[in-house]
Parts: C-alpha cells; sequence; structure tokens
C-alpha cells in the first residue's frame, strides 16, 4: 500500500515539472487534469487505504488503490502523451496490488 502511495506521489511530481513551462492550452489542461488525478490518488491513499489496509479492511483500501489506477487511465485519456508510459506503468503496478487485495477480501 505505501508503495502505492509513493509511486502516485512520484508520479503527480513528474506530471508536475511540466505544468509551468507548457504553453499550448490543450495540453496545459491535460497536465492539470493528470496532477488533479494523482494529486487526489495520494491523498485518498494516505487518509482512507493506508487506515483502511491496518484495520484489515481490505474492501475500502481496495477501492482507494482503484481510484488511483482510475486516475492513471483518465491521464492517458486527456491524450498528453509523454505521460503515456507512466501512467501505464502506474496502471500495471496498482493492478497487482489490486489482485492481492482481492485475495484477502475473498479469503
Amino acid at each position: 500500500m505505501e508503495v502505492t502511495e509513493t509511486q502516485a506521489n512520484k508520479t503527480l511530481s513528474f506530471v508536475s515539472q511540466f505544468y509551468n513551462n507548457e504553453t499550448d492550452f490543450r495540453t496545459k489542461s491535460g497536465i492539470r487534469s493528470c496532477m488533479h488525478n494523482y494529486g487526489d490518488s495520494v491523498t485518498i491513499i494516505n487518509i482512507t487505504g493506508l487506515p483502511s489496509f491496518d484495520r484489515k479492511n481490505y474492501r475500502d483500501a481496495y477501492d482507494s488503490i482503484g481510484y488511483t489506477r482510475e486516475g492513471a487511465a483518465e491521464c492517458n485519456d486527456t491524450g498528453v502523451a509523454m505521460f503515456f508510459d507512466r501512467n501505464n506503468e502506474v496502471i500495471m503496478f496498482t493492478t497487482i496490488v489490486l489482485d492481492l487485495l482481492n485475495n484477502l477480501i475473498t479469503n
């Protein structure tokens, strides 16, 4: 869980570094959307995900990680191509974490 928060935070930092220098309105809007998604992801993991995991409430932990995966996919949907590889890494990683959490939920 903490690794997912770290990855989302690093991706937020990566995405944010492009915002101030971008001059194209459409690209800047996409970057802002990605920043918002990853920022929310970090907050949700810290406020809901990690405490839920610690309390063995794996369903809520699952939902918070699912939000991170959804945010990465939405970032891809903005069309900002420079983030595709990074977003896809987040999607793949969070899918693995979700599979592990799902095993904890069902067992």
